[in-house]
């Protein structure tokens, strides 16, 4: 199964990627067994960096999401530094988050960071990533995901552009 969830968290990254063009997209899944995130995928600059790396509960990022019930636009400046995730691609200005959810439970995130466009990510960008999400968690309906860190790095994904 996590073959597959890793295979179907790429697919929603790069189909988000292609629909809003940014620097660097990642998808995160649930550690039911230890609590928080892991990054299961990600493309970008330095993307190896951050597979593998675990994200708590209590990010702030994600917990804004959640609490909004949907994808979120946040800007970094110097009051709002970006977390090491997104900073791992660069110097960061902007993220779109959106929760990949069944019902009321959070399984995965995907996050988008820095349009290329150069444009804040507005409604219709929130639409779009919050679909792609959707579908995912569709496709992820029923199944436990647990993702235990003895998986070998092979079987996480990783796409490095520069």
């Amino acid at each position: 199964f996590f073959e597959t969830s890793v295979e179907a968290a790429s697919f929603g990254v790069v189909t988000a990627m292609r629909a809003l063009p940014s620097l660097a997209g990642l998808a995160m899944l649930r550690d039911e067994e230890h609590g928080g995130y892991v990054v299961v995928y990600a493309r970008g600059p330095r993307s190896h960096l951050i597979v593998r790396s675990r994200v708590e509960e209590d990010d702030a990022i994600v917990g804004l999401a959640l609490v909004r019930g949907g994808p979120v636009a946040v800007e970094y400046g110097s009051d709002t530094p970006p977390p090491g995730r997104h900073a791992s691609f660069g110097d960061p200005w902007t993220a779109l988050v959106a929760p990949i959810q069944l019902e009321e439970r959070c399984i995965g995130v995907l996050e988008l960071v820095d349009p290329l466009d150069g444009r804040t990510l507005g409604e219709s960008a929130r639409h779009a990533l919050s679909t792609i999400a959707q579908h995912l968690a569709m496709f992820l309906r029923g199944r436990e995901i647990v993702v235990r860190d003895a998986f070998a790095p092979e079987q996480v994904g990783l796409e490095e552009e520069l």
